[in-house]
């Protein structure tokens, strides 16, 4: 699993950002911090793969930790959740290679997909040596359609199953699991259509917190159309 810190100073910030972190089976939150510093002082004797930053704290701020992190050369990525969105602070970021920047508020699929692209990235990065292909793919990865992505493998037939089933109990939210079982499909085959349905603005996804345990997605279904298979 992914190894991943939170730098946040706000603690509701600090929460939402770690359960959505956690709601992705491929990572894991090792260590959560109010502050750069105390950052910084856990990455002296811990491995991390990628940190999830706000730029205004005290002690150290998100940029000056990235300076750090970059001069030490310690191999992890940045992903920098912040409500500043002025062209200096974003291009002072850029330049110090971080994977996304995401404005507050944001939503959870937002937050997912700047996961997503970290995860994407760590997988091209796999090979000692690259092809020109692999290449292309590591350094466009970001630019290349999402919707062209998720819809491989996406069947009509299956797709209007699952709308068909979400329009009859609209405007309720429902799990993956939900849907699976109503369709006679798999988790991991439902959840790969949600993607599709969220990136068409068919669908909008939630945290559901009163799940007794671990909190978990809700989708809902928002707009009628006859039709999305491509």
């Amino acid at each position: 699993m992914y190894q991943t810190i939170i730098i946040e100073d706000d603690p509701i910030v600090a929460s939402i950002n770690r359960h959505y972190v956690e709601l992705n089976k491929d990572m894991e939150v090792c260590g959560c911090f109010t502050n750069g510093q105390d950052a910084l002082n856990y990455l002296e004797g811990h491995s991390v793969d990628l940190a999830i930053t706000e730029l205004y704290m005290p002690k150290m701020d998100g940029m000056e930790l990235l300076r750090e992190i970059r001069r030490q050369e310690k191999d992890l990525d940045v992903i920098v959740v912040s409500s500043a969105n002025d062209v200096k602070h974003v291009k002072k970021f850029l330049s110090l290679g971080i994977i996304d920047y995401l404005i507050k508020p944001f939503e959870y699929t937002r937050f997912n997909h700047a996961l997503e692209k970290f995860t994407k990235n760590q997988e091209l990065l796999k090979p000692r040596n690259f092809s020109q292909s692999q290449l292309d793919k590591l350094f466009h990865i970001s630019s290349l359609p999402q919707a062209e992505e998720i819809s491989k493998g996406i069947q009509e037939a299956t797709l209007n199953s699952i709308l068909d089933y979400m329009k009859m109990y609209q405007p309720n939210p429902m799990t993956s699991e939900k849907i699976a079982r109503a369709v006679q499909l798999s988790s991991v085959t439902v959840r790969r259509y949600m993607n599709y349905l969220l990136e068409k603005q068919r669908v909008v996804s939630d945290i559901d917190y009163n799940t007794g345990g671990r909190p978990g997605v809700v989708y809902r279904y928002i707009i009628e159309e006859d039709s999305l298979a491509e």
